[in-house]
């Protein structure tokens, strides 16, 4: 029999991602979306606010989907709004589940490398099983959507954790260090910004991670992961950001490109990179794209926006 997917935040960067991992990869599954806003690709993806938890559980029940890649929420800049995108949003999916009787899906919710917070060195790479003591707002937020899937996953729900660090590569929103890297290396590139790169302080480093990875784990947790389980997902890796700039300027059409860095703004973490040793161990996963190539595809995706503007 076919499989079902359900991605709510189906038209988001992880969504839109995911979507096109199985389109390529498992074309025989059949998937749907939940999206709050108007979807850009309307077929099988319904429009709802995950916050009503009436039609959720009518959608759901509708399809029945073997697998649920909870990816809706993410950030926002009140914090009411992350609670209720990433918590509230939450428990309303996992209720509307657990009122169906006899249904069992798997159950994927995003966490994020910003529940950990600042560790010891002694602590580095990350392991899951080190205390999440989040620095910032938002890492508190995933922390409280990581704890509400344990909590319901201890009631008997398949539920499982996936830990993203930092990702990279085609889609990555300008929200994002690399994604604001490259549009704006775009539009120097077509004559419509001046050679210059504003940056905040860049001597930090970050565990990156291709997005075609990131689904690859997302989908291989969902198959062999252990429910309750909280599993990392990143390279094992740390990149110094200045590095991965000047090699995103490296790729660039102009040679005239300047860096001009803030240090006055302030960064959470200094340094942040993740163990994969448990997702290995456990599903048998592994990152297959380098970052010298997600760089490039994160220019190219950049070229392309450009151009049809």
């Amino acid at each position: 029999m076919t499989k079902k997917i359900l991605i709510t935040g189906a038209n988001g960067f992880l969504g839109t991602a995911l979507r096109e991992y199985f389109k390529t990869v498992q074309p025989s599954f059949t998937v749907f979306g939940i999206d709050r806003f108007k979807p850009l690709f309307p077929r099988r993806v319904f429009l709802c606010n995950l916050n009503d938890q009436k039609k959720i559980s009518e959608i759901i029940s509708s399809i029945r989907p073997d697998y649920v890649f909870h990816l809706a929420g993410g950030r926002a800049n009140a914090e009411k709004d992350l609670l209720t995108n990433n918590v509230l949003a939450t428990r309303s999916l996992l209720e509307a589940v657990a009122g169906i009787r006899g249904y069992q899906p798997r159950i994927i919710i995003p966490g994020s490398a910003a529940e950990y917070g600042e560790t010891v060195p002694a602590a580095k790479p990350v392991k899951e099983t080190v205390p999440a003591r989040p620095i910032s707002f938002y890492g508190f937020a995933k922390k409280m959507q990581t704890d509400l899937g344990m909590m319901y996953a201890r009631a008997g729900l398949n539920v499982m954790v996936a830990r993203i660090f930092n990702v990279c590569g085609q889609g990555i929103p300008p929200t994002l260090s690399l994604g604001q890297f490259s549009r704006q290396i775009a539009l120097i590139e077509k004559g419509k910004k001046k050679s210059v790169i504003q940056t905040r302080s860049f001597g930090i480093k970050r565990d990156f991670l291709d997005v075609k990875d990131v689904c690859s784990a997302f989908f291989t947790i969902a198959r062999r992961g252990i429910s309750g389980d909280i599993y990392n997902v990143c390279s094992g890796k740390s990149y110094l950001m200045r590095d991965l700039l000047e090699e995103l300027i490296g790729y660039a059409k102009n040679n005239d490109i300047i860096i001009k860095e803030n240090k006055r703004v302030m960064q959470d973490v200094d340094i942040s990179i993740g163990s994969n040793v448990k997702i290995k161990r456990t599903t048998g996963w592994k990152p297959k794209v380098d970052i010298s190539q997600s760089l490039k595809d994160t220019l190219s995706y950049y070229r392309k926006r450009v151009l049809k503007k």
